[in-house]
């Protein structure tokens, strides 16, 4: 776990994501974007804090179903020294929740994500960024979405590359949630992160 997360969890969440990623140009401008995400969530060792109970009270829980399924259209504005282009894509409300595990495995809401990106390069390098938003359904908090990535070419096939991705809640949203689900923290409302790699 890292950061300063507001509260700890109960047990133990393992959460694998197997998925169906496509684009397909459909002008020399225009692509069509196609994401399907399968879930495959595990809770081993949970509590529910809501329950009182005397002894091992620990359970252990796993689902494997459809995340929120994506479809998308990119179109490219300029294609000079800098690339600018547009995106819009569309999550459904395909998610799963079971009520005797807790687990959900989507956002219980239509997610409309506009992007716009850029990108460059310079001799070696190249360098692209994004900026947009998730617009979710449902009385759940928008999102203002930022990140990027620097590369280099350090050889004819392996390069070297930087990234950053933020996804910040406007906390404009009220959805409310089942206690066992509110606990274990899976979709609910909220939620952000600051994600970086090498």
């Amino acid at each position: 776990m890292f950061g300063e997360p507001d509260f700890s969890l109960s047990g133990t969440i393992t959460d694998r994501t197997y998925q169906f990623y496509g684009e397909y140009g459909l002008t020399n401008k225009t692509s069509l974007l196609v994401n399907m995400p399968l879930k495959s969530i595990d809770i081993n060792n949970y509590v529910d804090p809501a329950i009182l109970c005397v002894g091992n009270c620990a359970q252990s829980f796993n689902e494997t179903a459809f995340g929120n399924i994506a479809l998308g259209l990119k179109h490219n504005f300029l294609k000079k020294k800098w690339v600018l282009s547009g995106q819009l894509s569309m999550q459904m409300n395909t998610g799963t929740y079971d009520e005797t595990s807790a687990i959900r495995t989507g956002f219980d809401a239509y997610t409309f994500t506009p992007l716009l990106l850029a990108g460059t390069n310079f001799g070696k390098n190249y360098f692209q960024s994004f900026i947009g938003a998730d617009i979710r359904t449902n009385n759940y908090s928008y999102n203002l979405k930022i990140g990027g990535e620097i590369g280099r070419k350090l050889t004819q096939n392996i390069w070297l590359i930087g990234f950053v991705d933020v996804s910040q809640s406007l906390n404009n949203g009220d959805i409310s949630f089942q206690a066992n689900n509110a606990a274990n923290s899976l979709y609910i409302n909220d939620q952000e992160y600051l994600a970086y790699g090498l």
